[in-house]
């Protein structure tokens, strides 16, 4: 397996990265091995749980836009409402919220088991010190300060953004396949097009659940290595037969504080057997999991010690 974009990192990361690679990093031993296994584990049953928890509140929203096209369809008018933009988003903003931010709580915690002595707090709320240096563009955005909660609110919004422009234009795609009958009427086109979009909106819900709790999981676990001094972060797969070559790729992979996996808009190109795969990151790219839908990893600090 070769991976053309992940020899180094990347190219803007290199500086950074030569860093952590100095003799003074700890070496990982077989049963810290086993205890990151362990650890990961934990994360993603617990992931897991959530994203079943989010998937019918998505569904439910998504469903209620797909029957509001099907309406306007029927009507004979432009399926995609004037506002979908604002109130589409609100809707899936809003669907994500609650365990986006049980995952952003669990990540914290989880992150404090990774620590050798990690410090007390009662809850994420307490935590209003802004983060600074963290390489995520949308913590740029003047309307969010950058702090835990905030990032985290800033990255649903943007999510929110992204799913609702996809829906809206799969919906599109799908009308203008049975617009081009003019042999059936506008109630048959509206049923035709929302038994299709019935079965995509399951999937679509699935990725926007486990993509936005992953990120928040592991948003919590980021900020809080940072918080307690950690400057280096290591991605982490389940390491089992269900490992995507993408991921298996950047296993182990170790990035400064404020480095990516994989830069915003960049691409990650992998080889296996003879199979090419390859990934675009996100506009705000991969400084931590999820690498793609359905992504299980996990991110953990680099302890280092001086020797």
């Amino acid at each position: 397996m070769t991976c053309s974009c992940c020899k180094s990192l990347d190219t803007e990361s290199e500086s950074s990265s030569s860093q952590l690679a100095s003799p003074w990093l700890s070496a990982v031993t077989a049963k810290n091995m086993d205890k990151n296994e362990q650890s990961a584990m934990n994360q993603k049953r617990t992931m897991t749980m959530l994203i079943l928890l989010m998937i019918p509140k998505v569904l439910k929203v998504l469903a209620s836009q797909t029957s509001e096209a099907a309406h306007r369809i029927a009507q004979g008018m432009s399926p995609i409402p004037p506002d979908y933009r604002e109130r589409w988003v609100a809707q899936l903003y809003d669907a994500q919220k609650a365990e986006a931010l049980k995952a952003l709580n669990a990540g914290w915690e989880i992150a404090g088991t990774r620590l050798p002595n990690p410090r007390v707090f009662t809850s994420i709320e307490e935590v209003r010190t802004p983060l600074t240096g963290t390489g995520d563009q949308f913590s740029q955005n003047d309307d969010f300060a950058p702090t835990l909660l905030a990032r985290l609110f800033a990255f649903l919004l943007l999510a929110a953004r992204l799913s609702a422009e996809t829906h809206a234009k799969r919906i599109e795609k799908e009308y203008s396949k049975w617009l081009e009958d003019k042999t059936i009427d506008p109630a048959t086109r509206a049923k035709n097009v929302k038994a299709k979009m019935d079965r995509l909106d399951k999937t679509h819900a699935e990725v926007i659940s486990s993509s936005s709790t992953v990120w928040a999981s592991n948003e919590g676990c980021a900020r809080r290595y940072q918080l307690e001094g950690v400057t280096a972060f290591q991605w982490w797969t389940q390491e089992d037969e269900m490992v995507c070559p993408s991921c298996f790729s950047l296993h182990g992979t170790i990035v400064s504080l404020d480095g990516y996996f994989l830069q915003a808009n960049g691409t990650l190109t992998v080889e296996l057997n003879g199979a090419i795969t390859t990934l675009k990151a996100p506009p705000w790219g991969v400084s931590h999991p999820p690498l793609h839908a359905r992504c299980r990893c996990s991110l953990f600090p680099v302890i280092v010690r001086v020797v």
